[in-house]
């Protein structure tokens, strides 16, 4: 049966990538998550928007490191059995793109991990201050009041003690701020690491594409179902009364 995967939203992260690497996350787990046959509407929107990108990208330049990337893709693309060399081609093409699109996600996110991290330390260094300087206030304050109600000294004590007890609950206030900030600190790292792609699934990444583009047949698996099979199929799953 067709799976119903929204492949619209899956173009819109593509779109997104370049100015936004942080969506890569979201179009990697659903490209290497397609379960095929899909329909073919679906497939020819991102097989079009595969195209109009590769159309779009400048030639990649000849290095060492391209030259590593080719040799170790070019075992996964032969298993497909591309019959076009050009085909071929353009499929390596892409992976280099996807390749580049990952490279500036694990930067984004080890970038903004960091600044986590910085953020996470520094509010428990301001938690510490808070409850040092709470715990020296409260001693101060209750100085304070036992001159205010042994001696009577006059109003400087009363205004005094009165302002150091402001400042305790000021503290004691700061803390449940902080605790907050805290969690929300730490939700937001703890979503950060679970969207991060540390890795790439190559195999199931040139395999995917190269069905969408319609460069390999793999035996056993068809790419798209027209809508006379789709209809064909959902007679076919109907109950007979």
């Amino acid at each position: 049966m067709t799976v119903n995967l929204n492949l619209a939203s899956l173009s819109d992260h593509l779109t997104k990538i370049s100015a936004s690497p942080e969506s890569f996350s979201f179009f990697y787990k659903k490209l290497i998550g397609l379960r095929f046959p899909i329909d073919v509407a679906e497939i020819l929107e991102l097989r079009s928007l595969f195209n109009q990108t590769l159309d779009a990208m400048e030639e990649i330049p000849e290095s060492r490191d391209f030259q590593h990337f080719s040799d170790a893709r070019q075992a996964e693309i032969d298993a497909l059995k591309i019959e076009k060399k050009q085909h071929g081609q353009r499929l390596l093409k892409l992976l280099a793109l996807i390749r580049e699109f990952h490279f500036a996600h694990s930067l984004q996110s080890r970038d903004t991990e960091n600044h986590l991290r910085k953020a996470l330390t520094d509010n428990h260094k301001a938690r510490i201050r808070s409850i040092r300087y709470g715990q020296i206030t409260f001693i101060v304050a209750l100085i304070s009041a036992f001159i205010w109600v042994a001696f009577n000294p006059g109003w400087v004590i009363q205004i005094l003690t009165v302002g150091l007890v402001y400042l305790f609950g000021d503290y004691f206030y700061s803390l449940s701020i902080l605790k907050r900030d805290s969690l929300e600190l730490n939700q937001q790292l703890e979503e950060l690491l679970k969207r991060r792609v540390k890795t790439l699934n190559w195999r199931v990444l040139t395999r995917n594409i190269s069905l969408i583009l319609g460069y390999a047949k793999i035996s056993g698996v068809q790419a798209f179902l027209i809508d006379k099979e789709s209809e064909q199929e959902e007679r076919h799953d109907q109950p007979r009364g």
